[in-house]
Formats: structure tokens, sequence, C-alpha cells
């Protein structure tokens, strides 16, 4: 308990008197507002989630990091993609498929919403750094950490009839939260992304042959593609670039 009472003194004493030759720059964002702290050259991630402003709310596991350039990097790639499902949506409007017009319209603005910054593929538990220092990432330059509210939700998007955050259901697989008539008639009924906001981005089955149990996490995606076969030409990319935008979003892995 001294030992680490005395390393996290230690730690906010260093950003206070190394704040004018740091070489790391570190942008807290959450509920509580802005807070900036600057970290001596040699910061490690451990480092920083042992900072007052990160330690007081407690371990946030819907938390990530970021860097302006990885956040421009998704400003970028998210409005190339709202681009193209705009295009898609005046197609079908065309050709007189209103319904699943109105459909990409909404998971349009979802994802215009969710996509808000960019992540480092990294873990943002301090006890899993200390036991794995491959993973605690040597900091330089300038970070942005998020702590964004973390209740106990799943968010759904894509082709279902009522998207958005859901209540997490103790012992509930992933394949029950598109039951009892959740999908759209475009969908595809067999297969989801699931995204759990840490390390992960899985393909999943959803139907009854295919369908294993598993559970969702706190903060965690399932996105539900459009059946490739109903979508208009030149689109059948679309569910996979959806997918790689919110995984630049989260810092998932394929």
């Amino acid at each position: 308990m001294m030992a680490g009472f005395i390393r996290y003194s230690a730690i906010a004493l260093l950003v206070v008197t190394n704040f004018a030759q740091a070489s790391v720059e570190l942008r807290i964002m959450g509920p509580g507002g802005d807070r900036r702290v600057s970290l001596p050259d040699g910061s490690r991630l451990a480092d920083a989630l042992l900072l007052p402003d990160v330690q007081a709310p407690g371990y946030n596991p819907c938390g990530s990091i970021s860097t302006p350039a990885l956040d421009d990097q998704l400003q970028t790639a998210k409005q190339a993609l709202l681009a193209r499902l705009d295009t898609l949506y005046y197609q079908l409007v065309a050709d007189s498929q209103s319904e699943m017009a109105m459909a990409v319209k909404q998971l349009k603005q979802q994802l215009d919403k969710q996509l808000q910054h960019g992540a480092i593929r990294v873990s943002l538990d301090p006890d899993r750094l200390r036991i794995r220092q491959a993973e605690n990432l040597l900091l330089s330059g300038e970070y942005r950490l998020y702590l964004p509210s973390c209740k106990p939700e799943l968010m759904l998007l894509g082709a279902v009839h009522s998207p958005g955050p859901q209540p997490l259901v103790a012992g509930q697989r992933l394949a029950d939260y598109l039951k009892h008539d959740v999908l759209q008639p475009w969908a595809d009924a067999s297969w989801a992304w699931y995204l759990d906001g840490r390390h992960e981005a899985k393909q999943i089955g959803t139907d009854y042959w295919n369908s294993k149990h598993r559970e969702a996490a706190a903060g965690a995606v399932l996105f539900v593609g459009f059946d490739e076969d109903v979508l208009p030409d030149g689109y059948g990319d679309i569910n996979q670039a959806i997918v790689t935008a919110l995984q630049q979003g989260m810092g998932t892995q394929p």
C-alpha cells in the first residue's frame, strides 16, 4: 500500500516539476470536462493511467487513448464513409426503395455520432500493463485520453428496427439481442460484427445454426450489416467499410 502511495505521489510530483521540459502532453477528456497534464520524457502509458485525474473516477472499461493525428485520420475516413452512405441513400430513393433508404439515412446519423475520435489498440488497465510490460506504451508527443461515461449497455447499429443503446442482460448471448423481429428485411440475418471496445472485432453467427454463447461487454458495439444481395452495384463492400471505420474509432483489431 505504501509503495503504491509513494509511486502515485512521485508521478504527481513529476508532472508539476517537469511541466516546462516535458515531452508528453496529455489531454484528459471526460464527463467532468477537459484537463491537460504534462509528463516527463520516458513516461509510459501506465504512468499516465496512475495520474490523479485518471485514478479518481476509477478504471473505465469504455476509455480509449488517441493522438491528434489518429483523430484527424478517423474524421477523414468518416467523411468519406458518410458521403458514400449519402450517395447510397439517394440511389435507393431513385430505385423506389424508400424504407431501405431511410434505414441507410438512420445508420449514417448513428455513425456520425459514434465515430468521434480515433484510438490506439492498447489496454487501459494499469494492472494489466504492469504485468505485460510489452504492452506498456512508451509515450512521446501529444495524446488524448477519452474517459466517457460507461453504462452497462450494448450499442446496436445497422439494419435493425430499434438501433441505439441496449441494456446488458446478464447471461444473455449476443445473438439474443437480435431476436423478436429486431432485424430489418434487408439485414444479413446470419452474421453480425461484434466490437468489444477494447481489443476485438469479430464476425459472429447470429442464426440458430451458427451462434455460440457469448456475452457482451459494456460499451461494445453489435453491428448488423446489409445483405449484399440487396445492395446496388458498387456497394458490396459497404459493410466492411463501416466495420473498418468502427475499428478505427475503437482501437480494435480485425
